[in-house]
Protein backbone atom coordinates (compact mmCIF):
# COMPACT_ATOMS: atom_id res chain seq x y z
CA UNK A 1 0.00 0.00 0.00
CA UNK A 2 1.61 3.36 -1.14
CA UNK A 3 2.16 5.60 1.40
CA UNK A 4 -0.08 9.23 0.52
CA UNK A 5 3.44 11.05 -0.29
CA UNK A 6 3.80 8.17 -3.13
CA UNK A 7 0.44 8.08 -4.33
CA UNK A 8 0.92 11.91 -5.32
CA UNK A 9 3.81 11.10 -6.94
CA UNK A 10 2.75 8.65 -8.84
CA UNK A 11 -0.38 10.64 -9.71
CA UNK A 12 1.86 13.29 -10.38
CA UNK A 13 3.89 10.93 -12.70
CA UNK A 14 1.00 9.45 -14.51
CA UNK A 15 -0.58 12.77 -15.58
CA UNK A 16 2.83 13.63 -17.38
CA UNK A 17 2.17 10.86 -19.68
CA UNK A 18 -0.78 12.79 -21.89
CA UNK A 19 0.39 16.42 -21.00
CA UNK A 20 3.37 18.67 -20.25
CA UNK A 21 4.53 19.34 -17.03
CA UNK A 22 3.39 23.22 -17.11
CA UNK A 23 -0.15 22.11 -17.88
CA UNK A 24 -0.12 19.71 -14.96
CA UNK A 25 -2.38 20.55 -12.11
CA UNK A 26 -1.49 20.43 -8.72
CA UNK A 27 -5.51 20.41 -7.86
CA UNK A 28 -5.55 17.15 -10.27
CA UNK A 29 -3.05 15.74 -8.58
CA UNK A 30 -4.28 16.07 -5.22
CA UNK A 31 -7.64 14.74 -6.64
CA UNK A 32 -5.86 11.58 -8.43
CA UNK A 33 -4.08 10.92 -5.23
CA UNK A 34 -6.77 11.26 -2.92
CA UNK A 35 -6.49 14.08 -0.84
CA UNK A 36 -6.63 17.72 -0.77
CA UNK A 37 -4.89 20.39 -2.24
CA UNK A 38 -3.34 21.63 1.23
CA UNK A 39 -2.40 18.60 2.07
CA UNK A 40 -0.72 18.21 -1.28
CA UNK A 41 1.20 21.75 -0.90
CA UNK A 42 1.71 20.92 3.14
CA UNK A 43 3.68 17.76 1.36
CA UNK A 44 5.68 19.60 -1.06
CA UNK A 45 5.54 23.14 -0.72
CA UNK A 46 5.08 23.90 -4.16
CA UNK A 47 4.96 22.58 -7.29
CA UNK A 48 8.82 22.65 -7.99
CA UNK A 49 9.08 21.48 -4.79
CA UNK A 50 6.69 17.85 -6.31
CA UNK A 51 8.90 18.46 -9.20
CA UNK A 52 12.19 18.16 -7.24
CA UNK A 53 10.52 15.18 -5.40
CA UNK A 54 9.40 13.37 -8.72
CA UNK A 55 12.67 13.53 -10.09
CA UNK A 56 14.46 12.56 -7.02
CA UNK A 57 12.39 9.39 -6.59
CA UNK A 58 13.41 8.79 -10.54
CA UNK A 59 17.51 8.83 -9.45
CA UNK A 60 16.38 6.80 -6.25
CA UNK A 61 14.62 4.15 -7.89
CA UNK A 62 17.51 3.99 -10.73
CA UNK A 63 19.95 3.39 -8.30
CA UNK A 64 18.37 1.12 -5.99
CA UNK A 65 17.81 -1.34 -9.11
CA UNK A 66 21.81 -1.18 -10.07
CA UNK A 67 22.41 -2.42 -6.48
CA UNK A 68 19.49 -5.90 -7.08
CA UNK A 69 21.73 -6.50 -10.22
CA UNK A 70 24.87 -5.71 -8.65
CA UNK A 71 24.39 -8.06 -5.64
CA UNK A 72 23.66 -11.10 -8.16
CA UNK A 73 25.11 -14.46 -8.08
CA UNK A 74 26.96 -13.88 -11.29
CA UNK A 75 30.57 -12.86 -12.69
CA UNK A 76 31.98 -9.46 -12.83
CA UNK A 77 31.23 -9.06 -16.66
CA UNK A 78 28.00 -10.54 -16.32
CA UNK A 79 26.37 -8.13 -14.08
CA UNK A 80 28.07 -5.09 -15.66
CA UNK A 81 26.44 -6.10 -18.66
CA UNK A 82 23.11 -6.50 -16.63
CA UNK A 83 23.12 -3.21 -15.00
CA UNK A 84 24.09 -1.94 -18.56
CA UNK A 85 21.22 -3.93 -20.55
CA UNK A 86 18.83 -2.47 -17.45
CA UNK A 87 20.29 1.32 -17.59
CA UNK A 88 19.70 1.33 -21.96
CA UNK A 89 15.79 -0.55 -21.17
CA UNK A 90 14.67 1.80 -18.62
CA UNK A 91 15.98 4.59 -20.10
CA UNK A 92 13.86 4.41 -23.30
CA UNK A 93 10.59 3.32 -21.02
CA UNK A 94 11.12 6.21 -18.21
CA UNK A 95 11.37 9.72 -19.80
CA UNK A 96 12.27 11.71 -16.48
CA UNK A 97 15.24 8.93 -16.25
CA UNK A 98 16.79 9.40 -19.51
CA UNK A 99 16.45 13.13 -18.76
CA UNK A 100 18.54 13.05 -15.80
CA UNK A 101 20.62 10.59 -17.17
CA UNK A 102 21.62 12.49 -20.56
CA UNK A 103 20.39 15.63 -19.78
CA UNK A 104 17.89 15.67 -22.31
CA UNK A 105 15.46 17.93 -20.33
CA UNK A 106 12.40 19.21 -23.06
CA UNK A 107 9.59 21.04 -22.26
CA UNK A 108 7.51 18.24 -21.36
CA UNK A 109 9.78 17.13 -18.21
CA UNK A 110 9.39 18.92 -14.79
CA UNK A 111 12.20 21.85 -14.98
CA UNK A 112 12.57 22.34 -10.78
CA UNK A 113 14.32 25.50 -9.75
CA UNK A 114 17.10 25.11 -7.41
CA UNK A 115 15.79 26.04 -3.96
CA UNK A 116 16.27 29.57 -2.97
CA UNK A 117 19.11 30.14 -0.19
CA UNK A 118 16.64 31.65 1.98
CA UNK A 119 13.64 29.51 1.67
CA UNK A 120 12.87 27.10 4.20
CA UNK A 121 13.33 24.11 3.98
CA UNK A 122 10.53 21.56 3.41
CA UNK A 123 8.98 19.92 6.59
CA UNK A 124 8.92 16.05 5.72
CA UNK A 125 12.85 14.64 5.70
CA UNK A 126 12.34 13.02 2.42
CA UNK A 127 11.49 16.58 0.90
CA UNK A 128 14.39 17.75 2.74
CA UNK A 129 16.32 15.55 0.84
CA UNK A 130 14.92 16.51 -2.30
CA UNK A 131 15.31 20.16 -1.70
CA UNK A 132 18.73 19.85 -1.04
CA UNK A 133 19.46 19.25 -5.13
CA UNK A 134 18.77 17.10 -8.15
CA UNK A 135 21.85 14.93 -9.23
CA UNK A 136 24.08 15.52 -12.65
CA UNK A 137 24.53 13.02 -15.21
CA UNK A 138 27.53 12.77 -13.68
CA UNK A 139 27.15 12.47 -9.92
CA UNK A 140 25.01 9.17 -11.54
CA UNK A 141 27.60 8.12 -13.75
CA UNK A 142 30.20 8.26 -10.44
CA UNK A 143 27.19 6.60 -8.26
CA UNK A 144 26.89 3.51 -10.30
CA UNK A 145 30.07 3.23 -10.88
CA UNK A 146 31.34 2.93 -7.32
CA UNK A 147 28.55 0.86 -6.81
CA UNK A 148 30.14 -1.49 -9.06
CA UNK A 149 34.01 -1.11 -7.79
CA UNK A 150 32.37 -1.83 -4.57
CA UNK A 151 30.43 -4.88 -5.35
CA UNK A 152 32.78 -6.75 -7.42
CA UNK A 153 35.87 -6.56 -5.15
CA UNK A 154 34.75 -8.50 -2.45
CA UNK A 155 38.21 -8.46 -0.50
CA UNK A 156 37.91 -4.43 -0.79
CA UNK A 157 36.11 -2.37 2.46
CA UNK A 158 33.20 -0.35 1.58
CA UNK A 159 35.00 3.15 0.43
CA UNK A 160 32.22 4.88 -0.85
CA UNK A 161 31.26 7.44 1.63
CA UNK A 162 31.08 11.00 1.00
CA UNK A 163 32.05 10.41 -2.92
CA UNK A 164 29.36 7.93 -3.84
CA UNK A 165 26.62 10.15 -1.86
CA UNK A 166 24.68 11.99 -3.89
CA UNK A 167 23.27 15.87 -3.06
CA UNK A 168 21.32 15.31 0.15
CA UNK A 169 21.27 11.86 0.43
CA UNK A 170 21.07 10.22 3.83
CA UNK A 171 22.70 6.83 3.75
CA UNK A 172 22.71 6.11 7.38
CA UNK A 173 18.85 6.33 7.95
CA UNK A 174 17.70 5.07 4.09
CA UNK A 175 16.17 1.43 5.03
CA UNK A 176 17.24 0.00 1.47
CA UNK A 177 20.40 1.39 1.59
CA UNK A 178 21.08 0.07 4.44
CA UNK A 179 20.11 -3.52 3.69
CA UNK A 180 21.93 -3.42 0.24
CA UNK A 181 24.76 -2.76 2.78
CA UNK A 182 23.85 -5.56 4.52
CA UNK A 183 23.07 -7.97 1.93
CA UNK A 184 26.44 -7.35 0.32
CA UNK A 185 28.78 -7.70 3.64
CA UNK A 186 26.74 -10.90 3.89
CA UNK A 187 28.43 -12.11 0.35
CA UNK A 188 31.65 -10.86 1.32
CA UNK A 189 31.53 -12.82 4.56
CA UNK A 190 30.09 -15.77 2.43
CA UNK A 191 33.02 -15.38 -0.22
CA UNK A 192 35.69 -15.48 2.50
CA UNK A 193 34.40 -18.58 4.25
CA UNK A 194 34.03 -20.56 0.63
CA UNK A 195 37.59 -19.48 0.07
CA UNK A 196 38.74 -20.92 3.68
CA UNK A 197 37.11 -24.29 3.56
CA UNK A 198 38.58 -24.88 0.06
CA UNK A 199 41.99 -23.85 1.21
CA UNK A 200 41.95 -26.29 4.16
CA UNK A 201 40.55 -29.09 1.50
CA UNK A 202 36.76 -29.11 3.29
CA UNK A 203 33.28 -29.12 1.76
CA UNK A 204 30.49 -27.08 3.13
CA UNK A 205 28.75 -29.58 5.18
CA UNK A 206 27.21 -30.04 8.68
CA UNK A 207 29.14 -31.76 11.57
CA UNK A 208 27.88 -33.59 14.00
CA UNK A 209 29.23 -33.08 17.92
CA UNK A 210 30.99 -36.64 17.71
CA UNK A 211 33.29 -35.19 14.29
CA UNK A 212 33.69 -31.75 15.42
CA UNK A 213 35.66 -33.01 18.36
CA UNK A 214 37.24 -35.55 15.98
CA UNK A 215 38.25 -32.62 13.58
CA UNK A 216 39.84 -30.59 16.73
CA UNK A 217 43.70 -30.16 15.89
CA UNK A 218 45.47 -32.97 18.96
CA UNK A 219 47.93 -31.52 21.04
CA UNK A 220 51.56 -31.86 20.80
CA UNK A 221 54.06 -32.14 23.05
CA UNK A 222 51.04 -31.14 25.92
CA UNK A 223 50.91 -27.45 23.77
CA UNK A 224 47.81 -26.94 21.90
CA UNK A 225 48.23 -26.51 18.13
CA UNK A 226 45.77 -23.31 16.92
CA UNK A 227 43.71 -23.92 13.97
CA UNK A 228 44.91 -23.45 10.09
CA UNK A 229 44.32 -19.16 10.16
CA UNK A 230 41.97 -18.31 6.78
CA UNK A 231 43.53 -16.77 4.38
CA UNK A 232 43.57 -12.98 4.00
CA UNK A 233 41.11 -11.95 1.34
CA UNK A 234 43.26 -10.65 -2.03
CA UNK A 235 43.95 -6.93 -2.73
CA UNK A 236 44.71 -5.08 -5.60
CA UNK A 237 47.17 -2.64 -6.48
CA UNK A 238 46.74 1.01 -7.05
CA UNK A 239 46.82 0.43 -10.80
CA UNK A 240 44.36 -2.68 -10.66
CA UNK A 241 41.81 -1.04 -8.36
CA UNK A 242 42.04 1.85 -11.05
CA UNK A 243 41.84 -0.24 -13.83
CA UNK A 244 38.09 -1.87 -12.49
CA UNK A 245 37.19 1.37 -12.07
CA UNK A 246 37.34 2.70 -15.54
CA UNK A 247 36.30 -0.55 -16.94
CA UNK A 248 32.74 -0.25 -14.57
CA UNK A 249 32.63 3.87 -15.93
CA UNK A 250 32.84 2.34 -19.25
CA UNK A 251 29.89 0.18 -18.74
CA UNK A 252 27.85 2.88 -17.44
CA UNK A 253 29.04 5.29 -20.60
CA UNK A 254 28.74 2.65 -23.22
CA UNK A 255 25.00 2.36 -21.80
CA UNK A 256 24.20 6.17 -22.10
CA UNK A 257 25.79 6.61 -25.62
CA UNK A 258 23.17 3.61 -26.22
CA UNK A 259 20.61 5.63 -24.75
CA UNK A 260 21.27 8.86 -27.01
CA UNK A 261 22.39 7.35 -30.46
CA UNK A 262 21.02 3.56 -30.22
CA UNK A 263 23.80 1.32 -32.04
CA UNK A 264 22.92 -1.70 -34.46
CA UNK A 265 25.16 -3.37 -32.17
CA UNK A 266 23.42 -4.97 -29.07
CA UNK A 267 24.49 -2.71 -25.66
CA UNK A 268 25.16 -5.89 -23.78
CA UNK A 269 27.56 -7.61 -26.68
CA UNK A 270 29.43 -3.75 -26.80
CA UNK A 271 29.95 -3.74 -22.72
CA UNK A 272 31.02 -7.63 -22.88
CA UNK A 273 33.55 -7.09 -25.46
CA UNK A 274 34.61 -3.69 -23.69
CA UNK A 275 35.19 -5.10 -19.98
CA UNK A 276 35.46 -8.69 -20.43
CA UNK A 277 39.41 -8.98 -20.79
CA UNK A 278 40.39 -6.28 -18.90
CA UNK A 279 38.70 -7.01 -15.78
CA UNK A 280 39.47 -10.71 -16.11
CA UNK A 281 43.39 -9.69 -16.46
CA UNK A 282 42.60 -7.51 -13.58
CA UNK A 283 41.11 -10.32 -11.31
CA UNK A 284 44.05 -13.28 -12.10
CA UNK A 285 46.66 -10.18 -11.37
CA UNK A 286 45.27 -9.31 -8.13
CA UNK A 287 48.03 -10.76 -5.28
CA UNK A 288 47.17 -11.78 -1.69
CA UNK A 289 47.06 -9.64 0.79
CA UNK A 290 50.61 -9.12 2.61
CA UNK A 291 50.70 -11.58 5.77
CA UNK A 292 48.22 -13.80 4.75
CA UNK A 293 49.43 -17.64 4.98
Amino acid sequence: MPTAREALLNAALSALTDQSWSAVRMVDVASAGGVSRQTLYNEFGSKDGLARALVRREADLYLYGVERLLAEPADAVDRLVSVAEWTVSEARSRPLLRALLTDGWTERHPAPRPLRPAAPPGGAPAQRRADAGLPAPAELVAAVRNRAVAALDPGRPDRRGRTDQLRGDQPRTDPLRVQAGRVQRARVEQARAEQARAEQGRTPQHRGPERARRDQPRPENGRSVAPPRAPEPAVRTKDESAELAFRCELAVRLALAHVVAPDAEPVGRLVRAAVAGPIAAVSAATTPRAGGR
